[in-house]
């Protein structure tokens, strides 16, 4: 029961330990949603069951679900009670969510009677389309000044700050966001930050670079609330000396190229996600260029170290997809990835693609490029390309056909893969005359370590193409582990065994009861055949169907890992 408190979900919970305190169902549209929090006046003497239950906190997330809000009728009240918990409710909490920007104002609130010496991370809604998500600065400004004195050891924060429109001119509010930033500056021991674009000033970027462990700069933007200022691209080298993940939400094409002129924030990236807006919803471009595939051809040349780098169009419609030619992309195939995700085009000359990246980056372990049709037979293409390929994931085009069998029948690919991802668009009106069995072989054949089909979004469907060869490629799969683990037991082979030990990671249920099963004087006899243990490990349905043997040599050509 105590571990149920680490992590607490809905802070009436733990309110409900005070006596007297009454929670009420709130008044309006969505009553169940609301609720109404009374705090009686008089601060009790009796705070054991709470003082028992607090210190067990280490994760407080304030409501229940992102649609609920709370009333309460006097902070004050709640306040008073701090004087006899150590001027901290939760002396141990270390996390601390507001989940809902149903009542964000509200939320502040909760985080002023949270903040703690021991929170090392403070997440607010992250939703940036959603304008309820982003908080008045002179709030921010508020929150963050009692942050930097009550969280030494703070870690992580997520503020998303905006305009205050009741407030004076552009002054007042500039010299806000200054303020704003010079508490940031003082929180050393920072190491995630995400924030919104309206504070990105030259001397509050200034200010963020000189945190000396910062990790991670997250930047969102409220659609169509200000451009960026013209900053100084030679700000000092010493700014930015721990910046590895740089993450960019909605910000504009021509922007995120500004941003890129300044050498000392991006030279040492290793991790870039980038979601820009489509080019129909620019509000700050260039007279010839929309869309950022009009200003790849000049980013990342002076971030020569990126290993992750994800691109996509937010929101992700069609028509802010654009048809790119392969010389625009030269810049990315100029950096030594590993994990490349381009949710920015529709079409590609796929092999001139492939042949391009493999040359930078023969590692490459994920690739992932949604929006571009691939048809069956180029799948294994692909993977020619990248021998280490773990992750692929693309348009796949289920009403293509097979490619022809050799006379041996079809390759092997490589023993890398381990997941494809398809796009679930149309998928669900889609047919084929090859049959899903037919499929299921094609793949284990040329992926023999493949574990995992599932689509981009959403969650995979039986009644679908991709969904019934998942399910094949599933039953086998599990079918050839099981025999590993009977041919472990049997030939103490160090292959066999090391299948034993991915079968008890990725199916531990399945496991345990083929160890009681076959743990104990178990006689296989004198030789184990191992395609005809497997068969027998396949269900009813595709054991008469499916040939065992038509597939390469299992556990395949190298060993399950």
């Amino acid at each position: 029961m105590l571990h149920v408190w680490r992590k607490l979900e809905g802070i009436h919970k733990l309110l409900l330990l005070i006596p007297g305190v009454e929670i009420l169902s709130g008044s309006g549209l969505s009553p169940r949603s609301t609720r109404r929090i009374v705090i009686p006046e008089d601060v009790s003497s009796d705070l054991s069951r709470l003082s028992i239950y607090a210190p067990l906190v280490r994760s407080l997330q304030i409501f229940e679900s992102e649609y609920q809000a709370y009333s309460i009728d006097s902070w004050a009240n709640l306040a008073a009670y701090l004087p006899f918990l150590g001027r901290s409710f939760l002396p141990n909490l270390q996390r601390l969510i507001v989940n809902s920007s149903a009542s964000l104002i509200g939320g502040m609130g909760w985080v002023g009677i949270f903040l703690s010496p021991s929170l090392v991370e403070i997440q607010l809604p992250t939703n940036s389309e959603n304008s309820q998500a982003w908080i008045p600065e002179s709030e921010a400004s508020a929150l963050l000044a009692s942050v930097a004195v009550r969280c030494p050891s703070l870690q992580a924060i997520t503020i998303l700050s905006r305009s205050d429109e009741k407030r004076g001119g552009t002054g007042l509010r500039r010299s806000m966001a200054a303020l704003s930033y010079e508490y940031v500056a003082s929180m050393t021991s920072l190491r995630v930050l995400t924030i919104g674009k309206y504070i990105i000033q030259p001397e509050s970027l200034k200010n963020i670079g000189l945190l000396p462990a910062l990790e991670t700069l997250a930047i969102h933007d409220l659609a169509g609330q200000a451009m960026l200022p013209v900053f100084d691209t030679r700000l000092p080298e010493h700014l930015f000396p721990s910046l590895r993940h740089l993450q960019l939400h909605r910000i504009n094409a021509r922007e995120i190229a500004l941003l890129w002129r300044i050498d000392t924030l991006v030279k040492r990236l290793t991790h870039v996600d980038i979601k820009t807006v489509s080019p129909e919803q620019e509000y700050v471009y260039e007279p010839g260029r929309k869309g950022l595939g009009s200003w790849l051809p000049e980013l990342f040349r002076n971030s020569p170290s990126i290993h992750h780098l994800s691109i996509a169009c937010r929101p992700s419609f069609s028509y802010g997809l654009q048809a790119l030619p392969t010389s625009s992309l030269l810049t990315i195939f100029n950096l030594p990835l590993q994990s490349l995700s381009f949710a920015l085009n529709y079409t590609l000359d796929l092999d001139n693609f492939c042949r391009q990246l493999a040359k930078s980056c023969p590692g490459l372990r994920r690739l992932h490029i949604p929006y571009v049709s691939v048809n069956l037979s180029l799948l294994v293409e692909i993977t020619g390309h990248f021998k280490h390929l773990e992750h692929l994931g693309a348009n796949v085009s289920w009403t293509s056909e097979l490619p022809q069998k050799g006379e041996s029948g079809w390759l092997y690919s490589s023993g890398f893969l381990t997941c494809l991802e398809y796009h679930p668009a149309g998928l669900y009106y889609s047919s084929s005359e090859i049959s899903t069995l037919d499929m299921a072989i094609y793949f284990l054949t040329i992926w023999p370590n493949l574990r995992h089909i599932r689509p981009t979004e959403g969650w995979s469907r039986s009644d679908t193409i991709p969904g019934k060869v998942s399910e094949i490629v599933s039953s086998v799969h599990e079918a050839v582990l099981c025999a590993c683990a009977i041919c472990a037991r049997r030939t103490e082979s160090l292959e066999y065994e090391s299948a034993w030990s991915l079968f008890k990671k990725v199916s531990p249920e399945t496991a345990h009861s083929y160890s009681y099963q076959f743990g104990g004087g178990f006689d296989l006899g004198a030789e184990v055949e191992f395609t005809q243990l497997t068969s027998e490990f396949l269900p009813e349905d595709l054991e008469h169907m499916f040939d065992i043997g038509s597939l390469h040599d299992w556990p395949g050509d190298t060993t399950l890992q």
